[in-house]
């Protein structure tokens, strides 16, 4: 295969966005994760182990990659702006709400204004979270093994990301760009449904951000 694109959750989303060309930022993990390191982003825990990596410059590119979809991605801290800036690639980002892990606050919604590249999209998912997790087995203490623990997401949310993706992956993968027309607010609103309503945007501001979270808890 000479032209292919990646689908990354969480962890992996780091991998789709080195493969892209994101370069670790050991610059950026330092400053992050010191004393005074952001308790509240979770995510932080698992981004800070690099830096017992050999300080070095890992090229980890794959020139056959188009295009990439990043569910709730770690990446802040390990790529930093410099990092995330270098990938000049089209780039399908979603987020949830509820993520406590990759708090989109915190974690991704600076990130997304760091890409670089004029094919970005974001997709805000009102009241997912990162991964569902059933307390009421943990207050019932009728579990066996952590695997238990870990439901499925609801199936309109699954829906979400199965439309979204293919229709990037078709325009951006397979150039046929009928599908493009999917990859609008237009079409997120009209598939969005209560209580995981959507939110999608090609940029971002602070400003954007802060209407984008209050508009998607209005609906």
């Amino acid at each position: 295969l000479k032209k292919v694109g990646i689908f990354g959750h969480s962890f992996g989303a780091y991998t789709a966005f080195a493969l892209a060309g994101a370069e670790i930022n050991f610059q950026q993990l330092k400053q992050d994760c010191g004393p005074q390191m952001e308790v509240l982003n979770m995510s932080l825990l698992l981004q800070c182990r690099a830096l017992e990596l050999k300080p070095q410059k890992y090229n980890l590119k794959d020139d056959r990659i188009a295009g990439i979809f990043v569910l709730d991605p770690v990446n802040s801290s390990l790529f930093g702006k410099a990092g995330l800036s270098q990938i000049k690639l089209p780039v399908l980002w979603g987020s949830a709400s509820e993520d406590k892990i990759t708090p989109i606050v915190l974690e991704q919604a600076n990130s997304f204004t760091w890409l670089t590249t004029p094919d970005k999209y974001l997709v805000l998912t009102e009241g997912a979270d990162h991964i569902n997790i059933d307390f009421g087995a943990i207050r019932e203490n009728s579990f066996t093994s952590l695997a238990e623990l870990i439901q499925p997401d609801p199936d309109v949310v699954n829906g979400y990301a199965n439309a979204f993706g293919l229709a990037f992956f078709q325009t951006h993968v397979a150039d046929r760009p009928e599908y493009s027309s999917y990859l609008q607010a237009s079409y997120a609103q009209s598939i969005g449904e209560k209580p995981f309503n959507l939110s999608f945007v090609r940029s971002l501001s602070e400003t954007q951000l802060s209407k984008t979270l209050k508009q998607a808890r209005k609906n």
